[in-house]
């Protein structure tokens, strides 16, 4: 369990659940974005009551959504904390259409929701459909172990943070099973135990890392610059790959 994920984490769980409360039962209706805005003529056709009990039960599912699935990225179950935080957009998508019930400016004379609140409503579900579909893609592509690829004079590592490293900057290329503490990340990609990008770490200091942290082997490769840490998508195929690249 990584309890710096987890601790992380409280902090937008926590104001969600802060803001649902303050909404729903403390009735500071002025913090509902859009509403507080509105002009008073406006205001005077909202169900301020129903929109607030909604908004804050949203908020209260919404923190709960973030809650757990944090907890699962800690415990390095990365993707079925993916599947759990994705499940956050239904709400939302769900709330977006419910508040336009207790919103009687969204309505014509019969009742009926306004062609123009349809359509930004609908632009703004695309464009959540599509910016999930981007963020479940990315996580996914880079929870994938990397390729290598060698040739006589070069080392190429593809996909995200990715190098090329001339063959004659390598000093030395070793397999282990441990590694020294994580300290930070300066500029890199951590989710669950995927790591790619810059970390610094204790011993080796700054680093470039491309590892599954749940799989015990790795290797490291000592250059002229920052050592590069790499592993794959298990101990055989690690140990194939460091195999092949001490040849």
């Amino acid at each position: 369990m990584d309890f710096t994920v987890l601790l992380v984490s409280l902090v937008p769980c926590l104001l969600l659940v802060l803001l649902g409360y303050l909404i729903r039962f403390r009735r500071m209706y002025f913090l509902i974005s859009g509403y507080n805005t509105m002009p008073a003529e406006k205001k005077k056709r909202v169900d301020t009551e129903g929109l607030g009990r909604l908004m804050g039960n949203s908020l209260f599912a919404m923190g709960g959504i973030v809650f757990a699935g944090m907890t699962l990225m800690a415990a390095r179950l990365a993707t079925a904390g993916l599947i759990v935080l994705l499940s956050i957009v239904p709400v939302i998508v769900y709330l977006l259409i419910t508040a336009q019930k207790h919103d009687g400016s969204t309505r014509d004379e019969s009742g009926r929701m306004k062609t123009g609140i349809r359509i930004l409503i609908a632009v703004i579900i695309a464009f959540l459909l599509v910016l999930t579909g981007g963020i479940a893609y990315s996580l996914d592509y880079n929870s994938k172990p990397v390729t290598v690829v060698t040739t006589g004079q070069t080392m190429e590592i593809k996909g995200m943070y990715g190098l090329t490293i001339e063959r004659a900057a390598i000093k030395g290329i070793t397999f282990q099973e441990t590694l020294p503490a994580i300290l930070r990340r300066t500029n890199g990609f951590a989710v669950g135990s995927h790591l790619k990008g810059n970390f610094t770490m204790e011993t080796f200091g700054h680093v470039k890392l491309y590892i599954d942290r749940s799989i015990p082997s790795f290797i490291i490769i000592q250059t002229a610059g920052s050592p590069i840490i790499l592993n794959q998508g298990s101990v055989a195929d690690t140990k194939a790959l460091y195999d092949a690249l001490v040849r």
